[in-house]
């Protein structure tokens, strides 16, 4: 009789954490450099979004071809994201207030790469990881859904 008490508090504590809207998790990688790093634990609201809009600057966990991701969300819908590319490189975004300038280098030296508008659109997110090109993120797989997003980083 015991044993099965200890089974059923065990399954019911099993079923709240698993339902729970705050989840644990551990940072693997450095992409989120400096503001996490890899072993740090965090906590993730997975209802904050059901309430709240997701934002510029929010740091957030997504998942994306199987795998989980914790990123910053850069741009969010009908935001335009400026990407340099480049052959064999990373895609760079470009700062607004170097546009015009990049824009002419590309002009002049087409070897350089091409600059390229990426309207963000409805639905989605432009998410990047802290640590530059230390990161696998929208640069390389492009805009996420939102609905991809589990959650919000507590930090």
């Amino acid at each position: 009789m015991r044993l099965w008490r200890l089974v059923l508090v065990m399954a019911l504590l099993l079923g709240v954490w698993q339902w729970s809207p705050i989840k644990a998790g551990v940072v693997l990688g450095g992409s989120m450099e400096p503001t996490l790093r890899s072993g740090q634990v965090i906590l993730v609201d997975r209802r904050h979004y059901r309430a709240q809009p997701v934002r510029r600057g929010d740091v957030v966990t997504i998942s994306y071809g199987g795998e989980v991701y914790v990123k910053r969300v850069h741009a969010v819908a009908g935001d335009t994201v400026w990407e340099l590319r480049a052959p064999g490189t990373q895609n760079t975004i470009v700062r607004p207030d170097l546009r015009e300038r990049v824009a002419r280098v590309t002009q002049r030296l087409p070897g350089f790469g091409r600059l390229v508008p990426l309207q963000i659109p409805e639905g989605m997110v432009y998410v990047l990881g802290d640590a530059g090109n230390n990161s696998y993120d929208s640069r390389d797989f492009g805009p996420v859904f939102v609905s991809d997003i589990l959650g919000l980083v507590r930090l």
